[in-house]
């Protein structure tokens, strides 16, 4: 009896550190295949990241030093971030001095890139088309450039390709070099919230947008705009704010514009505009901030004005004939 507990037990443990030794080898080769089907999926965004940085000067990529093909962007790489599944999610380098272009990013390898912010520094250039692949991007920042975008140097137009960024909601492109045809071919998708297209150059008259941005929130559009305002208002009753001072807009204020129900801040100021202030901008009970100054309004301020209780900010009316109303 013993003899056979003495043959039967070896076996036993044999058999048990077999099936251990299969367990241990099986999880990890599931760990080593997720390292490299992690890899994988973060080798092409980063391999991308890698080709547009030795695209810059000198400068641009001392300041991107962190980015070694050796170290995962997921990981150390200065202004970037990943989402749970190990993707490239968010690009987010401001006032760093980057100097370059767009040209040698491939979009088309951030498909999972949420946001996209180079806001402040010195890129040039015109937005590749195939930016129009991130249809997860949400938030577009490219301020403060030269491009089409931002403060930086951008020119030339929006590509039409980022109609099909269906998730961006966010845009600023200030400051820059903006041109092209803000109509229905612009590449803005309708489902936009907040667009800055401030300070730019070459853009055409606002008389163009009459069926675009139907769902804009806000809209601030400083740049060289000419022609009237009397344009249909109809599809932009989600408008919040609307800014459309210092250009050279002519006309009379429209009274359309007191159908924009939930309006809270209405610039108009250092334009040309002229006649009298609309009644019907008393109709925006939500009204908090008011700029007409330096155009050539004449006549009294409404006294449906005077009687909107939300409206904080009235500015004064220099360089018109505006007189309150006794």
């Amino acid at each position: 009896m013993s003899i056979l507990n003495y043959s039967i037990c070896p076996i036993c443990l044999v058999s048990v550190c077999l099936a251990i030794l299969h367990l241990l080898s099986s999880s990890r080769i599931n760990a080593a295949s997720d390292q490299m089907h992690s890899a994988s999926s973060t080798g092409s965004e980063g391999k991308a990241l890698l080709i547009w940085k030795a695209s810059l000067d000198n400068y641009s990529q001392s300041q991107l030093s962190s980015w070694l093909p050796s170290v995962n962007p997921c990981s150390t790489w200065i202004g970037v971030r990943c989402n749970k599944a190990g993707r490239v999610s968010v690009i987010n380098i401001t006032s760093s001095g980057i100097k370059g272009t767009l040209d040698h990013l491939n979009f088309s390898s951030l498909a999972h890139l949420t946001r996209f912010d180079l806001d402040r520094n010195a890129l040039h250039g015109t937005i590749p088309a195939n930016i129009g692949n991130l249809s997860r991007l949400i938030y577009l920042r490219l301020a403060s450039n030269q491009f089409v975008v931002s403060e930086n140097n951008f020119v030339g137009a929006m590509p039409r390709s980022m109609k099909n960024c269906s998730s961006l909601r966010v845009i600023n492109v200030a400051n820059n070099q903006l041109s092209g045809s803000i109509s229905e071919e612009f590449g803005i998708h309708p489902d936009v919230e907040f667009i800055n297209l401030r300070a730019n150059s070459t853009l055409p008259p606002v008389g163009l947008m009459c069926h675009v941005y139907i769902r804009v929130i806000s809209t601030f559009l400083e740049n060289k705009f000419f022609g009237q305002l009397s344009w249909n208002w109809s599809g932009y009753l989600n408008l919040t704010a609307l800014g459309i001072s210092n250009n050279n807009l002519s006309g009379r204020i429209p009274s359309g514009l007191g159908e924009l129900s939930r309006l809270q801040i209405l610039y108009l100021s250092s334009n040309h505009l002229h006649g009298k202030i609309p009644r019907s901008l008393g109709k925006l009970t939500l009204l908090l901030s008011l700029k007409l100054h330096n155009n050539s309004l004449s006549g009294n301020i409404p006294s449906e004005i005077g009687q909107m209780f939300r409206l904080l900010n009235l500015t004064k009316m220099h360089s018109s004939k505006v007189f309150l109303l006794k």
